[in-house]
């Protein structure tokens, strides 16, 4: 919890208090003069970064209640505005707490206004913590305390009061549904604090008054209504307090020593001469309203120090992601290192079950890296190798569109450079095609003789191997590089045999087709 000031104004005087976890201890008083004014000057300019909350607890409070149309935004601040002027003269001190909306012919927003009549009589308090700089968190009443000094005592909804004795006097706040909706001081005069009776006799007597009033303002629905109460007497009054609040039969009040509702609220420690405004004290440090009456000129280093919690706040959340994040990833390398560990043991172990194992093995002519080596080549062989069925497809397929061919051999040959062609005389030159292509090829020489033709039918013969020839050239990736005729039908030769003499042998021809591997 960080260090946090609380200056409990009243009429005459200004007391400070350090408000720690379980604790309010005393600070230093200051009396409304001009000692009292520079004494105090002097140890706001000594706070540091200490939070302020400056708690007012003066009869110069003023309650009104109003209705507004439900709107939001913009509209809402401007009417608001407008009905708090409308209000009181003096704005600088005034706060505005909704207390609910209500359902009729429209929708309607009710209101509490409230402000401190009487602002002289904080500027000069108000004055030196400006000029000293000091994070001031807000200027707050009492009475916005008492819904939470009823809710910490037990109190979850309904009306009633909560009634203590402070330092400035009788303080009593009527709260709805632990909503203020009015608050009174009532300053005792030096007899009623004369003696235990007579302070408890003033409890039940203003307690009364406040009744009357709350029935003749209707806030109360009727006169007869009974009306609980809390109590916080100072130590030793409870019990006659208890006993002439028991007189009054509108009242329904539970009496609770300052020592208890101290423990309720979690206050262990207070200084000896303290009443119940620590209660006020303690609360409005620990358990601080969102709303307050000053202006934002007063609270400007406050906004700051919101800022500057809010940029801490991510910069911790990103580091303890940041943490987080390392952490995992440390955990996930640790994991790593532990299965390295573990594989390296297991190779460890495969390693000295291999050498076991070699040992056993008969002695060989060569060593180990050339047998690897020899099947490592072996696969990238038997990787590299072609298959002879593409090629003999392509054949298949030009053989069936010349059925009067019959084939007596086929020699299928695979080399990286062009194979030599061959003519009708071995001297005819490879297409020009494939031999502008890179290896490796694959070729086939295909021997064969045309069915069911006589020998001295050269021509049928020689038309027919040459149609065979064409359909091999229209197969796709096939090259015709030479080919052998049955019969030499150049202009330098002379065709010559027994025209109409039946012949049963019928000469045969050879084709060499070349086919290029890979893409």
């Amino acid at each position: 919890m960080s260090d946090k000031r609380v200056l409990y104004l009243t009429s005459s005087l200004l007391t400070a208090y350090r408000v720690r976890r379980g604790a309010v201890e005393l600070d230093a008083r200051f009396p409304e003069n001009d000692d009292g004014l520079a004494a105090f000057d002097a140890y706001v300019k000594g706070l540091g970064d200490a939070l302020v909350l400056f708690l007012a607890d003066v009869v110069e409070e003023d309650f009104q209640q109003e209705t507004i149309p439900f709107v939001r935004g913009a509209d809402r601040r401007a009417l608001l505005e407008r009905r708090v002027a409308q209000r009181y003269r003096d704005t600088s001190l005034s706060l505005v707490q909704s207390l609910g909306t209500t359902r009729g012919q429209r929708r309607e927003e009710r209101l509490l206004l409230s402000a401190f009549t009487n602002t002289q009589a904080f500027l000069p308090w108000l004055g030196a913590l400006r000029e000293a700089g000091v994070t001031v968190v807000g200027v707050y009443s009492v009475g916005q305390l008492a819904p939470r000094l009823a809710r910490a005592t037990g109190r979850k909804q309904g009306q009633g009061l909560v009634i203590t004795l402070d330092a400035a006097g009788l303080r009593q706040s009527y709260v709805e549904d632990l909503k203020l909706r009015f608050s009174r001081l009532s300053p005792l005069s030096a007899a009623d604090v004369a003696s235990p009776e007579r302070t408890a006799a003033a409890f039940a007597r203003e307690t009364a008054r406040l009744q009357q009033y709350l029935v003749s303002s209707r806030s109360m629905a009727s006169e007869g209504e009974k009306l609980d109460a809390l109590m916080v007497t100072p130590p030793g009054l409870q019990a006659a307090a208890q006993r002439d609040i028991a007189d009054n039969g509108l009242l329904a009040a539970r009496v609770m020593d300052l020592q208890e509702a101290m423990a309720a609220i979690g206050l262990r420690q207070r200084p000896p001469d303290a009443g119940a405004e620590v209660l006020y004290v303690y609360l409005v440090a620990t358990s601080t309203p969102r709303e307050q009456y000053a202006r934002e000129a007063l609270r400007g280093r406050y906004r700051v120090h919101q800022v500057r919690n809010a940029i801490l706040a991510a910069g911790g959340a990103l580091f303890a992601a940041g943490l987080a994040v390392a952490g995992y990833d440390a955990v996930a390398v640790f994991r790593v290192h532990g299965a390295m560990e573990q594989d390296q043991q297991l190779l460890a172990q495969a390693n000295e079950q291999y050498s076991r194992i070699t040992a056993r093995f008969p002695a060989m002519s060569t060593t180990t890296e050339s047998l690897r080596v020899t099947m490592t080549q072996y696969a990238e062989l038997t990787r590299q190798s072609v298959s002879a069925e593409p090629l003999l497809a392509e054949v298949s397929q030009a053989l069936q569109l010349s059925p009067r061919i019959e084939l007596d051999s086929i020699r299928w040959e695979r080399s990286d450079t062009l194979p030599p062609a061959s003519g009708a005389a071995g001297k005819a030159p490879p297409a020009a095609g494939a031999a502008q292509q890179a290896g490796p090829y694959e070729s086939a020489t295909i021997t064969g003789r045309v069915l069911a033709a006589r020998a001295s039918e050269y021509r049928n013969i020689t038309n027919l191997v040459n149609e065979f020839i064409e359909n091999l050239k229209r197969r796709p990736g096939i090259e015709v590089v030479g080919s052998r005729l049955p019969f030499d039908v150049g202009s330098q030769t002379s065709l010559s045999g027994d025209i109409g003499t039946d012949r049963s042998d019928v000469p045969t021809f050879t084709v060499t087709v070349l086919r290029r591997v890979g893409p």
